[in-house]
């Protein structure tokens, strides 16, 4: 120990005999010539005669002069919220004590203890909502609002609750007697919690039955085409609570992760058995249309049409439109015939021969080997015809058929 400690404690303990025996009655002639010696060495070492502070039955520190603790209590009011928080100050005992003029205790460190140790004054909070004020204690948890909208969120990308209404706390020193019912707890519980998160999910998309209507199948049969499954999207959405409780979803993008196969069904639609089996054959005869696509119209079918039977299908075109060949054959007429005006015939395999009626010019002779798409005429109104259309015509076995199902127009 230094010199200069022990001669502050030396000091420090004869002053306190000194107090001792004044406050025990002692010669009164001693005290004031041992107070005079001992207050010499006593200024020399920075040493004063100053207060000690208790309060609420402790001991919260030193000032020089009484005095000061004027500036404790004003800081303390300066940080206490309510109204004359001076008055619920309890003053403390001062006690005469040997200080260090450069050791007094701080005050703000003072005032914290007062407040810290006052019966009048609580660590708290203030609640303030819809313009009314709550003051409340601290509880055991003070991160108590915070876990409590915590609670609500839910497993997502992103997840944040709120109050539904504007609610400010603030942790501070409140006077006792402003302290409201109930707890900080009760409060947030009775105010909606609006929880807003964004989910991101896999969702089944079910797939459609198509239905589709076959002539080559009799009334009544149905044949499952195409088997149905169901797809997959990745679905992100912002979903909204209320106290936990959706109340609405807004999808904010979707990715096709699989698309869904619709099933198809196909229903027969032929009278008879007979019938049913000449539309498969027309079918798998592989003619390709007599027109390019786009190019056309549909005229008379085949059948009894304006009081006559029409033995062709007419179609429709613009004056010079390519007439194509509807499968590979050879060509076995080329010229003018009859009623048909320029005409052109043509003998495929099966026994089948397609005609074309009404042409404006002939582009193969006799005998020319033809391939399905070839250009074999252009389209006019030749013979016995009112306007540019192509009169097609399916011979079978020499008798002529119904052309409709060979051009898949049924």
């Amino acid at each position: 120990m230094s010199q200069k400690k022990k001669k502050e404690n030396k000091i420090r303990k004869s002053i306190n005999k000194i107090i001792s025996m004044g406050q025990l009655g002692a010669v009164a002639v001693f005290l004031p010539i041992a107070f005079v010696c001992v207050l010499v060495s006593l200024i020399s070492c920075g040493m004063r005669i100053g207060y000690s502070l208790d309060y609420s039955g402790k001991s919260i520190g030193n000032i020089l002069k009484k005095a000061n603790y004027d500036i404790v209590v004003k800081k303390v009011c300066e940080q206490v919220e309510g109204q004359d928080v001076e008055s619920q100050i309890t003053a403390p005992e001062f006690s005469l004590c040997i200080v260090n003029k450069n050791r007094t205790s701080d005050y703000d460190k003072l005032a914290k203890k007062v407040m810290e140790n006052s019966n009048n004054i609580i660590s708290g909070y203030c609640a303030t909502t819809n313009g009314n004020s709550y003051i409340y204690p601290c509880e055991s948890k003070e991160d108590i609002v915070e876990n409590y909208l915590l609670s609500f969120n839910v497993k997502a990308l992103n997840s944040v609750s709120r109050f539904t209404q504007n609610v400010d706390i603030k942790k501070g020193y409140y006077l006792l007697k402003d302290i409201s019912s109930g707890s900080l707890s009760n409060l947030i519980s009775s105010i909606p919690v609006e929880t807003v998160a964004v989910t991101c999910e896999n969702v089944k998309t079910e797939y459609k039955t198509v239905t589709l209507k076959s002539n080559e199948m009799i009334k009544g049969t149905v044949k499952v085409q195409t088997e149905g499954s169901t797809g997959l999207n990745s679905l992100t959405q912002q979903v909204k609570y209320i106290d936990g409780v959706e109340i609405s979803r807004k999808t904010i993008s979707q990715k096709v992760l699989t698309k869904p196969v619709n099933r198809v069904v196909i229903e027969g639609t032929a009278d008879s058995t007979r019938s049913a089996y000449y539309s498969a054959k027309a079918h798998n005869a592989g003619f390709v249309f007599p027109l390019p696509k786009g190019s056309y119209h549909l005229g008379d079918g085949y059948g009894y049409s304006s009081g006559r039977n029409h033995k062709g299908y007419d179609l429709l075109a613009p004056y010079g439109t390519n007439i194509l060949a509807v499968k590979e054959g050879t060509v076995i007429r080329s010229s003018w015939y009859k009623g048909y005006g320029y005409c052109v015939d043509i003998r495929h395999s099966g026994g089948l021969v397609t005609r074309y009626g009404h042409c404006s010019s002939l582009l193969k002779r006799v005998g020319d080997k033809v391939s399905a798409g070839d250009i074999i005429a252009k389209v006019g109104s030749t013979g016995d015809s009112d306007g540019n259309h192509v009169h097609f015509e399916v011979l079978k076995n020499g008798s002529r058929v119904d052309p409709t199902a060979y051009l898949k127009l049924d």
